[in-house]
């Protein structure tokens, strides 16, 4: 398993055990994020890019593409495997994320593979209007006609 599959299998178990939506490979206009997680109760949509090269990650940030993120979610993060991004490469408001994986073996001799979030730095929270808001929500109900099943 490649490291872009673990991030996913990650968020796709980290849906199913929070009180969230997410999809990935979400775009408005001309952003498109990997992940977005939208916390209904707190209204709160969080933006993901998912880093699993260095030359990947040193583009989006040296051009400033990620700021355009910004408008359309509360925080944004780069998630990467441990150790690709350093915390001081990350400008505010911006997080970091790694993904490690892990394994426990049980006393049966059974091998479970998790993995497992280190927060290395906590995103900054922005502010959303109300009218971008309601246009990611509008988006997103539209996209669940068509791609039912990309949603965790």
């Amino acid at each position: 398993m490649n490291d872009l599959d673990k991030i996913h299998r990650y968020f796709s178990d980290y849906g199913k055990r929070n009180p969230t939506i997410g999809i990935f490979q979400f775009g408005i206009h001309s952003c498109i994020f990997d992940c977005i997680l939208v916390n209904c109760h707190h209204q709160k949509i969080r933006g993901f890019e998912f880093k699993v090269s260095r030359s990947d990650f040193l583009n989006d940030k040296n051009n400033g593409k990620w700021k355009k993120y910004l408008r359309w979610c509360h925080t944004f993060t780069w998630v990467c495997p441990e150790g690709l991004i350093q915390v001081d490469e990350i400008e505010k408001p911006a997080g970091l994320l790694w993904i490690t994986e892990k394994q426990i073996t049980y006393w049966n001799q059974k091998i479970k593979t998790f993995y497992q979030d280190q927060w290395k730095k906590r995103p900054s929270g922005t502010k959303v209007s109300q009218k971008d808001y309601i246009e990611v929500i509008s988006l997103l109900l539209n996209r669940i006609k068509y791609r039912k099943e990309a949603f965790f």
